[in-house]
Parts: C-alpha cells; sequence; structure tokens
C-alpha cells in the first residue's frame, strides 16, 4: 500500500524575506485560514522533487512568465509528521521574480514576512513554524537565537548604549578609560579603546542632509563614535510603532544591538564617523527596510 508522504518549502524573496500563503478557510484542508509555507502531497510514482514542481506550478506562478524562478532549490531535512503518520519533505529556493508579480492560484493570500513578524504570526501552520525556526537555526544559530531574545526586548532604549568619550588628548586617562576625540573641521582625530574584539572597522562619511541606514542586523553588533559634526539618529524596531530619535555630536559612541532599525542624517555639515563590529560583514545580515 502506497503510503502518501508530503513536501514544503521555505522561498526567500529578493527582499531577505519569506513567502508565506493564507491558505483557504475550508474544513476538508489541513489548518484552515492559517498561514503556511507552499507544497502538499507526494503523488504515488513521484519523488519529493516531482512532486515539490508540481505543487508549485499549482498554487503559484509569475505574472511575466510561465516560470516562477526559483534557484537555489535544494531539500534541507526530512520531518516525521508524528501527529499524523506520514513524512513530510522540506525544501529551500530563492525566488528570482519581484514579489508583486507572483500570483497566487490556490489560497487567500500571498505575503512576504520578515523572520521577526514570522515570529509573531499567531495563526501560523504549527510544523511549518517547526520548519522555519529549524531552518533559521541551521541557517544562523547566533543571529536567530539574538532574535529571540530582542523580541522579548519590547523598548528601543533597550537596544542602545550611548558612551561620552574625552575631548582632551591625555594617555593616562585613555589608559584608565575609553578614549578621547579631539574634533576639527579639516583633520579630526580619534583614540579609544575597542569595547570588543573587531573583525571589521570603517570610516564613515555622512554627507549633509543625506539619510542613510533604513536597515536593521540579524547579528551584527554596531559600535559607532562621531569624530566630528552633528548626526541626527532615528532608531525604531520592526512591528512596533515606537520610535526614538538621538542626536549624536563629537565624542560619542553608541552601541546598536541587532533587530534595532537604523538611519542617519547629516544636520549641520559633513559627519565623519568611526564604525566596527566583532562580526564580519555578510551581506545576508543586513535587512533592508523601505524609507
Amino acid at each position: 500500500m502506497y503510503k502518501r508522504n508530503s513536501v514544503s518549502i521555505i522561498i526567500r524573496t529578493l527582499n531577505n524575506k519569506f513567502l508565506l500563503q493564507h491558505r483557504d478557510n475550508t474544513e476538508h484542508i489541513e489548518y484552515p485560514d492559517c498561514w503556511g509555507l507552499f507544497g502538499g502531497w507526494i503523488e504515488c510514482g513521484e519523488s519529493p522533487e516531482e512532486a515539490l514542481s508540481r505543487e508549485i506550478k499549482e498554487e503559484i506562478h509569475c505574472s511575466k512568465s510561465d516560470n516562477l524562478g526559483l534557484s537555489n532549490v535544494r531539500m534541507l531535512f526530512q520531518e516525521e509528521r508524528a501527529d499524523k503518520g506520514w513524512m513530510e519533505f522540506v525544501f529551500y529556493g530563492e525566488v528570482t521574480s519581484d514579489t508583486n508579480q507572483i500570483i497566487l492560484k490556490e489560497g487567500q493570500a500571498i505575503a512576504e514576512f520578515s523572520i521577526l513578524e514570522i515570529l509573531s504570526i499567531l495563526k501560523l501552520a504549527p510544523h511549518h513554524k517547526n520548519y522555519l525556526e529549524k531552518y533559521f537555526l541551521i541557517e544562523n544559530k547566533c543571529a536567530f537565537e539574538s532574535l529571540l531574545i530582542n523580541k522579548k526586548m519590547n523598548s528601543i532604549k533597550n537596544y542602545l548604549e550611548l558612551t561620552v568619550l574625552g575631548n582632551v588628548k591625555d594617555y593616562k586617562a585613555l589608559e584608565k578609560g575609553d578614549g578621547y576625540i579631539l574634533p576639527s573641521l579639516c583633520n579630526p582625530t580619534g583614540v579609544f579603546h575597542t569595547k570588543v574584539d573587531a573583525k571589521i572597522i570603517a570610516l564613515l562619511i555622512f554627507k549633509k542632509d543625506e539619510p542613510r541606514g533604513f536597515h536593521y542586523h540579524l547579528e551584527k553588533i554596531e559600535y559607532m563614535t562621531i569624530l566630528s559634526g552633528k548626526l541626527k539618529c532615528k532608531f525604531s524596531l520592526p512591528e512596533s510603532d515606537e520610535q526614538m530619535e538621538l542626536m549624536l555630536e563629537e565624542g560619542q559612541q553608541i552601541k546598536i544591538l541587532p533587530g534595532c532599525i537604523h538611519t542617519y542624517t547629516a544636520i549641520d555639515g559633513d559627519v565623519y564617523a568611526i564604525e566596527y563590529a566583532p562580526q564580519r560583514y555578510k551581506e545576508s545580515d543586513v535587512i533592508v527596510i523601505k524609507s
């Protein structure tokens, strides 16, 4: 007798988010009216890969092409559905089409969600939530655990730490303290101890009235020190209406934890700053928020 198994796929979008389907609200399907991954049954004689290809074609397609455009498709793991008595094969893929061009053929709606947003969805099929969390842990254990901790930090203030450095050249004070900044329009000087072992260091120049940032990090902890000028900083949290604004000046250093959206604008003129972090740069660590 053929034992019916199933497939599902975790789809990452061009916006570094994840594509989910709002399932139909009908009694004959599993977890009706919930959000979940795309997928379905493996028919008799099909391989998991063949079933996945068929299910995707049945459920979604691109408005500009018959081909949805999935790349880097691979099987992540097999998960026994102990509650149902079958095996589910969980895949990963990256869609090459813009989300706005993807048309839903089955279900109520389609949408893309960030990791933080997925953690907050109340009506998410529980087995699919388990697959997503397992994938996040496989992909980047430290980053995901950090997000779980940060999700409980319900105030922007908990993500920020401000330090004020001295403005006098004093090596004895440097030896005992954080350091000093000697501001100058042409030749600002900064000498300070890093609070952690730095894996990346950057000299940043912010141009007047040109906002930069509009992103947060999954893992990177940022330390930024202002060498000269005034920098207006706006902070917010994903899935929150709370906002916070600070004005940083010469000699001030700010620490920003993962999960905090930050945007910077130089006010009176160009701003020079030094930024460092204990993590190496990874493009996948940067989550861009539309300005």
